[in-house]
């Protein structure tokens, strides 16, 4: 059993950059908002693209990127491929399959290669950019969620 601090709170920065609302989630978060966790954000016609990172796990999963638009999975995979599935998800997954391929991510041994291979192939794909300093350094608002439970 996660202890309680783990379940209970989650902290959000937030803001936008060039028209590209963000949101970074802290703490103990997969279950509330982990990979693939979309309920009603990309409802109405709103794309969302998830960057997910788990850092702390003791098995350092790799990065995974998934798409929604229109409340529905489009497509996904995981930024580091050679140890992981090699598996291209979702019914729109030739939008990137092709240059995943070409960008060399399946075969690329070395893991940071990889993910900075794929977040480049994702930002001139889907036109995504966001500085580093905004996201890592910049004052951002924040929320912190309390009472979360156990799915």
């Amino acid at each position: 059993m996660p202890n309680a601090g783990d379940t209970d709170s989650i902290a959000v920065r937030y803001g936008d950059h060039a028209g590209l609302g963000f949101a970074i989630a802290y703490g103990h978060w997969p279950s509330v908002l982990g990979p693939a966790y979309h309920d009603g954000t990309s409802q109405d016609g709103a794309h969302v693209f998830e960057l997910y990172y788990e850092e702390q796990n003791p098995k350092v999963p790799p990065p995974v990127f998934a798409y929604f638009h229109d409340d529905r999975y489009v497509c996904g995979f995981n930024m580091y491929m050679y140890t992981w599935s090699q598996e291209i998800t979702g019914p729109g997954a030739d939008l990137i399959r092709a240059d995943v391929i070409a960008a060399g991510i399946p075969e690329e041994r070395k893991r940071d290669t990889a993910h900075r291979a794929s977040l480049a192939v994702l930002e001139q794909r889907f036109e995504l950019a966001l500085p580093r300093d905004l996201i890592l350094g910049a004052s951002l608002p924040t929320a912190l969620l309390r009472g979360q439970q156990l799915r």
